[in-house]
């Protein structure tokens, strides 16, 4: 025999020590729910004392007291009637009150309303009658419980309504933050059970868990030579005469003469034909993408690299979280070079020849789109990448999308695969007829988003799908590409709707590619 889970939970953050006389007590009075112990007799009262440690029953009488002064509260509310409301103060005012605002804002911290509050920031006329008033209700409710806003946002994105009992013992074990529910023990958690309803509780434990999945990132001190290129410098294979003048053009410093700039274009020409003669009768995979979008990274994934994902602490206070770089023990050494800043690594397509697994295609990292590195080595560039997919015998082409671009400025990352697209192929449909042989791979996906809800294929697929303010023909192509779009984690650690590197390898292979690509 054992206390019900409510009861149960009321003494243990009470800190009252139960023992089988005191369940049997209960048990026989039929008291289940806390409210029956507010309604217990005398003679339960003298029979519990007499069955129990002083302290502890000093803290259950106590806590009786203060549940019955509560109930007695409530009773003399509900008789008072309801109060009249304040007056409503308009949106419009509340926007003139910055502590007003804000108040409002940790108030309504929900979908429709933060929503609601968007509006109101560029429109201010809004009322606050606009809000649906359940939510109002709701996210007063969690407030007067002492919930966060954070462990709030926490729940709704899980599906999961919590109960006063809920956060009242989630506050008594410290997790007062969703950041905290990663401390829990599987104890703790499981004894929350007995206040959700069953479904509720599985979406609870599981919305725990993938917190708890996120694994820990080790420090890396980074030198000034560790931050850009390697330390022979991007343009060590360029002849001498030319390093400086490719150099200038790239930090952008000073502006070259014709003539050094016909040098520069040549001298990237010849070594980008000298490097694509690896691409000969070969079939090709393009990886493209933004700078930052993570190719290289990509590239060595192909490759079979152990990557490590690590914070970078630069020499000037700088932390980029995140960063994968290849794990010094990795049994396969580091294919191509990875860039943590946002300057592209990557300065010439680099060509790589992958293994069977691959179909024996030779990859292609090209530079990082969308990224200043001066006219010369931009038009250099352009021509290599055609010369290296005119030797081949075919070429597919994977699009890399940094998954923090498709909700950032209006979804700039898919505005920027459309543009490429259209770039590449000239009209959309081309695009069209060419879709079976173009992979758009989500670079950098989390695994819960800040709201601690894991992430899943079909969530990034709506996001990649959103092609407000594209023309028709190019959201067509979007629509067409987004279905097929893949998400993948540079340590095979993503959620089960996401690839690990057999399967990447496998739908590389069966990409048809594009015959005569040039």
């Amino acid at each position: 025999m054992e206390l019900s889970p409510a009861i149960a939970m009321f003494f243990k953050r009470h800190k009252v020590e139960s023992n089988a006389e005191v369940v049997k007590i209960l048990s026989d009075l039929g008291a289940k729910t806390v409210v029956d112990l507010a309604f217990l007799g005398k003679n339960a009262t003298l029979e519990l004392e007499a069955n129990m440690k002083e302290l502890d029953f000093k803290r259950l009488t106590s806590a009786i007291d203060d549940l019955k002064a509560r109930q007695e509260e409530a009773e003399e509310a509900e008789e008072r009637g309801p109060r009249a409301p304040p007056p409503r103060r308009s949106l419009s005012e509340n926007a003139e009150d910055p502590k007003k605002l804000e108040k409002l804002k940790a108030k309504l911290a929900d979908i429709e309303a933060r929503e609601e509050l968007k509006r109101l920031e560029e429109r201010r006329p809004q009322d606050l009658e606009a809000v649906p008033k359940e939510v109002q209700v709701r996210v007063a409710s969690e407030l007067a419980w002492g919930m966060t806003s954070n462990m709030s946002k926490f729940f709704r994105r899980a599906d999961v309504r919590p109960t006063s009992e809920v956060v009242a013992a989630l506050n008594e074990m410290g997790a007062t933050e969703a950041t905290h529910l990663v401390d829990l023990e599987d104890g703790d958690v499981a004894e929350l059970k007995g206040y959700f309803r069953p479904l509720e509780f599985k979406r609870f434990a599981k919305a725990v868990a993938d917190l708890k999945a996120v694994p820990m990132e080790v420090e890396v001190l980074v030198s000034n030579d560790d931050s850009g290129a390697s330390q022979e410098g991007p343009f060590a294979a360029l002849p001498e005469n030319v390093r400086d003048l490719a150099e200038k053009c790239r930090a952008g410093t000073v502006a070259l003469a014709p003539e050094q700039s016909l040098q520069v274009v040549t001298a990237c020409v010849a070594l980008g034909e000298e490097r694509a003669a690896v691409a000969d009768g070969a079939s090709t995979v393009v990886v493209l993408g933004n700078t930052g979008a993570g190719k290289s990274t990509f590239i060595n994934y192909l490759c079979g690299c152990s990557l490590a994902k690590v914070t970078l602490v630069f020499p000037d206070g700088r932390r980029v979280k995140g960063a994968f770089v290849v794990d010094e023990e990795s049994s396969v050494a580091s294919a191509m070079e990875i860039g943590h800043t946002n300057q592209s690594c990557t300065f010439f397509p680099a060509l790589l020849k992958l293994t069977a697994d691959y179909g024996s295609r030779v990859a292609i990292d090209c530079p990082g789109f969308g990224d200043s590195r001066g006219a010369e080595i931009s038009i250099a560039n352009a021509v290599n990448i055609k010369a290296a997919i005119a030797r081949s015998v075919g070429a597919c082409l994977i699009l890399l999308v940094n998954y923090y671009s498709l909700a950032a400025d209006r979804g700039r990352g898919i505005r920027e695969v459309a543009e490429l697209l259209l770039g590449l192929f000239g009209t959309a449909d081309r695009v069209l007829r060419s879709a079976e042989s173009i992979l758009i791979v989500v670079s950098k996906v989390p695994l819960v988003d800040g709201d601690g809800v894991s992430v899943q294929l079909d969530d990034v697929r709506g996001k990649l799908a959103d092609t407000s303010g594209l023309g028709e023909g190019i959201a067509k192509v979007v629509n067409i590409l987004a279905k097929n779009a893949q998400l993948y984690h540079p340590q095979d650690q993503g959620r089960e709707t996401w690839l690990k590197r057999p399967e990447v390898a496998a739908l590389i292979k069966a990409l048809p590619a594009i015959p005569d690509p040039d």
